[in-house]
């Protein structure tokens, strides 16, 4: 019994003592993504590419996110997203909460590309344990009905004047225009 004791003592003493002289501090792993991180609205709605208004990325937070990021390249890269906002409030360890002013007259990071109806976001937090869950942003063009055909509007190399005038073809932003008081426009309309 005596020698059945004195080996678990003589293991357990040589288990810490090769612990005890790893050199550093101690690491902690994170097996996953870190939960808590969640941004308020996924999807904003535009009512033309050109929208350049003032709009807000905010959400909630748990206490030990430190910055949040964006990444404009589906995920292969990630950058501040205080370096792109007019003003921000990142209050995760006091209320939870943070919120970005972005104004896209001051960037051209957020707008829609020109053969796009959208442009998509990633974002997520960063604390001491490591990235947080990803959460995807979409700005996009409405294409509920909302968009007119009005007069000045451009039309692809054609100039047409006097009444009645007929014209069947594809509305494009370029040369042409329109004018005159009475004329049937008959053609689709789509969001490119």
């Amino acid at each position: 019994m005596k020698l059945f004791n004195v080996k678990n003592i003589f293991l357990s003493t040589s288990l810490l003592t090769l612990m005890a002289c790893q050199p550093g501090a101690p690491v902690v792993t994170v097996l996953g993504e870190v939960s808590g991180f969640d941004i308020s609205e996924k999807t904003q709605i535009l009512k033309s590419k050109t929208n350049k208004n003032v709009f807000y990325i905010s959400g909630t937070c748990f206490g030990a996110i430190k910055d949040v990021q964006i990444s404009f390249d589906n995920g292969s890269s990630y950058s501040a997203l205080s370096q792109y906002a007019e003003t921000s409030t990142q209050n995760c360890s006091s209320s939870g909460t943070f919120s970005y002013k972005i104004n896209p007259n001051n960037t051209v990071a957020f707008d829609i590309p020109a053969n796009s109806s959208y442009k998509d976001f990633k974002i997520r937090g960063t604390s001491d344990f490591g990235p947080t869950s990803v959460q995807n942003l979409r700005r996009m063009i409405s294409n509920s009905g909302d968009l007119q055909v009005t007069a000045g509007s451009t039309l692809a190399s054609v100039t047409v004047s006097g009444t009645p005038a007929i014209l069947r073809g594809r509305i494009v932003s370029s040369a042409g225009s329109v004018s005159g008081t009475n004329f049937i426009l008959k053609g689709a309309i789509r969001i490119k």
